[in-house]
């Protein structure tokens, strides 16, 4: 097989770049003494260029620049195009300038790029303030976020950042929990280098401070991407006079965020993090030493989820069930049934009325990242309000207005139940974005909603096969029937119907508590996720 060589200009790095691409069929302009082959799935090429072809997009190699080597191992692409096909892995970049008329050895190898080394002893003997995530976690290979700072003169903050990523990382200082008005400092990584990046929040989009030098108010800048993590290095004045900068020298919650996608160096950081960003619990100085603390656990997003799931993943289908299924076939008396459904619901409104206020609380605004959740869930806990006071009205047992009523209550209560199952499995979603969520709370949720499907189902056929037993006037006449004898009184008591009824309600009730409590134990002992 041939290979030939594509020569172009790239747009982003303002560099030449010469690659060595299979098959071939096509020469490329302003090169010579091309030899290349394809053996034993090694690319091999030699050629000659002049020092300065006069080209608009050639770089003059009589100057010194930096060399970037990047490798596809997957995809070819048209001899007569550009490479659309993205690097395997991060380019490596050459630690140092050359010309093309230097003499160099330059291996590529591991230790080709230094890293930017983060020692986190300093954090114990109070020297700099140190974050990191794990909390406990001492190494840049141990940790998945790590952040220092160190007061390194009376108006200069030296910080750190280091993150298992290919993309960026980033910390945020804020008067409040929230990324709006966020002053952000971040390092991000592309085409093998690392930029260091001054930028601030508007709502949940980052904007350049000065609008033109990402970098702006930035010194001592050094950074490295080695093994998958980036790290760097630089300083801020605690106070840089633009009115998008926070004055550092007060305390801050400090705010850290990472994202496995990349943004032009120029360019604000236009991909999202991954997670929601992690938050410390209280404000933090920058003259701050130790290890400062922990992040916020978020413990009232949790209990919220847990009041959620009890509420309508184990309580309040069997509460439904009650009239809708077993009123008749299960209870010899209407007030046991009653007394049960009433007791399980009034449970089901103090837990749902407890999980909204929970989530306000801790949220302390309209979330419109989860608006679609967010709605659903203040429609559930609306018809939930409203159920009991619509209660209190309902007419006699005997009055004409009473089946409308009982068809407009018990719509008003599924529909609470239907949603309030949509808004759970919307908010799983949003909850992995807090928590490193098992995938086995989407297969219990789901066989959740399969088991009470099917349970309605088998509910509704054992009350048509026994429809005629169920009815008022043949129930009337079989213990009437059978009132000779304290033996007949049992065979009334344990007919099939209200047999398989108990059976039924008892197995339901098994499967829908025990599911939801396993279902509460995965979210209460979710982590934190970065």
């Amino acid at each position: 097989s041939l290979s030939h060589l594509i020569y172009f200009y790239h747009c982003f790095s303002q560099s030449l770049m010469l690659i060595c691409v299979v098959p071939s069929c096509w020469q490329a302009p302003f090169l010579t003494n091309v030899q290349s082959n394809f053996v034993n799935g090694y690319v091999r090429c030699q050629f000659s260029r002049k020092i300065n072809t006069g080209a608009q997009h050639d770089r003059d190699l009589s100057q010194k620049s930096y060399l970037l080597f990047a490798v596809n191992s997957d995809k070819t692409a048209s001899p007569n195009s550009a490479l659309s096909a993205k690097h395997n892995e991060m380019p490596l970049i050459s630690p140092d300038m050359y010309a093309g008329v230097d003499n160099f050895l330059y291996q590529i190898n591991s230790t080709a790029l230094p890293q930017v080394q983060i020692n986190l002893t300093p954090c114990s003997s109070g020297e700099k303030g140190c974050i990191t995530f794990p909390a406990g976690c001492m190494s840049q290979s141990s940790c998945k976020y790590i952040f220092t700072q160190r007061i390194v003169d009376d108006d200069m903050v030296e910080f750190e950042l280091s993150a298992k990523t290919h993309g960026w990382v980033a910390v945020s200082f804020n008067d409040e929990k929230m990324m709006n008005g966020g002053d952000v400092l971040a390092c991000q990584a592309f085409v093998g280098g690392v930029y260091a990046k001054n930028l601030h929040n508007v709502q949940h989009t980052n904007q350049l401070d000065d609008g033109k030098d990402p970098a702006a108010f930035l010194s001592n800048i050094s950074g490295s991407v080695v093994n998958g993590i980036v790290s760097c290095r630089f300083r801020r004045p605690l106070a840089t006079g633009s009115p998008f900068d926070r004055n550092l020298s007060k305390p801050h919650y400090v705010q850290v965020g990472i994202s496995h996608g990349q943004a032009h160096p120029s360019d604000p950081l236009v991909v999202k993090h991954d997670h929601t960003p992690l938050v410390t619990l209280h404000r933090i100085s920058v003259h701050a030493v130790g290890m400062l603390g922990d992040f916020d656990k978020k413990q009232l997003i949790k209990a919220h989820a847990i009041c959620m799931v009890v509420a309508w993943i184990g309580l309040s289908s069997v509460g439904l069930l009650l009239p809708l299924a077993f009123k008749r076939n299960t209870f010899q008396d209407s007030a046991t049934w009653f007394k049960l459904h009433r007791g399980i619901m009034v449970t089901v409104w103090c837990l749902t009325m407890a999980g909204i206020a929970l989530i306000f609380i801790s949220a302390k605004r309209w979330i419109s990242q989860a608006v679609y959740h967010a709605s659903i869930g203040v429609a559930v806990a609306a018809i939930t309000f409203l159920q009991p006071l619509g209660a209190m009205l309902r007419p006699k047992p005997d009055a004409a207005s009473r089946p409308v009523f009982n068809i407009l209550h018990g719509v008003a209560g599924l529909s609470a139940q239907g949603l309030a199952i949509a808004a759970i499995l919307l908010g799983i979603g949003h909850y992995q974005n807090h928590f490193a969520v098992d995938h086995l709370l989407f297969l219990l949720l789901i066989i959740s909603v399969a088991v009470s499907s099917s349970f309605w189902v088998l509910s509704f056929i054992a009350k048509l096969l026994f429809a005629n037993e169920a009815n008022p006037e043949n129930q009337k006449l079989l213990h009437s029937t059978l009132q000779e004898s304290d033996f007949h009184q049992g065979i009334a008591r344990c007919n099939p119907q209200r047999l398989i009824s108990i059976f039924l309600l008892v197995l339901y009730i098994l499967f829908s508590v025990g599911l939801a409590v396993a279902a509460c134990v995965l979210l209460g002992e979710a982590e934190l996720a970065m």
